[in-house]
């Protein structure tokens, strides 16, 4: 976990240069993001600017499969794509965030953390957490033969 007073130096290493964070955000959102980004876990959500497989970079939910201090490193983030259109697959998993949105189990990617724009404060029960993530799990899973 983040210490509660970080310095302006590890603030601009986790939000990048302190010119480019000055202009668009006060110090103080300055430090919360950088520590919503830092404790990213399991379970939450982000909107974030995430590289589609055509190489476009959108901005969109995500939802964060890793374990923070486990399968999430310092730099990266194992997310799973979330869009506004419903349901396709059996993987896909909805929820009401502000919009009604489904979370794409089969869609797994790895973010770089400065990616992620801001925290999306939404709890889900934790049935559904698990649901998703046994989703995002069989949709990986090689099928027994």
């Amino acid at each position: 976990m983040i210490k509660e007073k970080m310095t302006e130096s590890m603030i601009t290493s986790v939000l990048g240069t302190k010119r480019s964070c000055k202009r668009f955000m006060s110090p103080d959102k300055r430090v919360k993001l950088a520590r919503d980004r830092a404790n990213a876990d399991q379970g939450e959500f982000f909107f974030a600017k995430a590289k589609m497989s055509n190489g476009d970079v959108i901005p969109r939910p995500v939802f964060i499969i890793g374990k923070n201090e486990d399968s999430n490193d310092t730099e990266d983030v194992i997310v799973c794509s979330c869009t506004k259109s419903p349901a396709r697959t059996l993987y896909d998993v909805e929820v009401q965030l502000k919009k009604k949105t489904s979370v794409r189990t089969n869609k797994i990617y790895t973010i770089h953390r400065d990616q992620m724009v801001f925290k999306i404060n939404h709890n889900l029960p934790d049935e559904v957490i698990d649901s998703i993530i046994e989703k995002a799990t069989q949709s990986v899973q090689k099928d027994p033969r």
